[in-house]
């Protein structure tokens, strides 16, 4: 999820104010997987319903561009950044027949070019959203600096980690809200990777395990190349 792609805008999006800032990337977890198997449309459809809900929710951001299945937002206060940043990411999390979301976010300068921004930020705040997994919010050191005291959020610790392409260690942390309760085990189709409601799902089971299906064609996909979509 390289900065500086090809990027989708909507007329009207104002151009983002230079200076330091938050730098947001979120992305859908499984969205390769999800377009094989239910095809090209769904997939566009959720990439654009993800767009327009990173919008809502970033309502003091600007929204910079999307890139495939992400979105990359500009927040000027870190605190905003990771508030609607956790806003976003349980409301994706908690939809049925949505793929789960990964966040990574970064705090610093970056250089403009036009309506788009490039640069160590920027490409840290992308390489800890893909290193995040489904429904995690991973900050880096500066960002945790510059929001401080914030009675409504956890900072778990992730030490230092070593993001790709990146020459030095990224101190981590990720954000939780401090109300929230603990996350159920979410259902995910192994295959195409949504989230479904055991309740109306295909329930099937693979050496001991129970899972769960979307459709009789996921649960056909799984049973007649399990070893494909289960880890070893």
């Amino acid at each position: 999820m390289p900065a500086g792609t090809p990027d989708q805008r909507r007329r009207g999006d104002p151009a983002p104010p230079a200076g330091r800032a938050a730098f947001v990337f979120a992305d859908l977890v499984g969205y390769t997987a999800l377009t094989a198997h239910h095809g090209d449309e769904l997939a566009a459809d959720l990439a654009l319903a993800l767009a327009d809900l990173a919008r809502t929710v970033f309502r003091t951001a600007t929204f910079v561009k999307t890139i495939g299945d992400a979105v990359m937002v500009r927040v000027p206060a870190a605190n905003d950044a990771v508030d609607h940043a956790l806003t976003l990411c349980e409301v994706v999390c908690a939809r049925v027949d949505w793929p789960q979301l990964t966040t990574g976010i970064a705090y610093g300068t970056a250089a403009q070019r036009g309506t788009d921004y490039f640069g160590a930020t920027v490409n840290r705040a992308a390489r800890l959203c893909a290193h995040a997994q489904a429904g995690q919010v991973l900050v880096d050191q500066p960002l945790r600096d510059a929001v401080g005291r914030h009675d409504g959020i956890l900072w778990e610790p992730g030490g230092e980690v070593v993001l790709r392409n990146l020459a030095e260690p990224v101190t981590v942390h990720q954000a939780t809200w401090r109300r929230a309760a603990p996350r159920a085990v979410p259902a995910i189709d192994p295959v195409c990777r949504m989230r479904i409601d055991p309740a109306t799902a295909i329930r099937s089971t693979h050496h001991g395990q129970e899972l769960w299906f979307c459709s009789p064609e996921c649960t056909a996909r799984f049973h007649r190349s399990p070893e494909a979509f289960t880890k070893s």
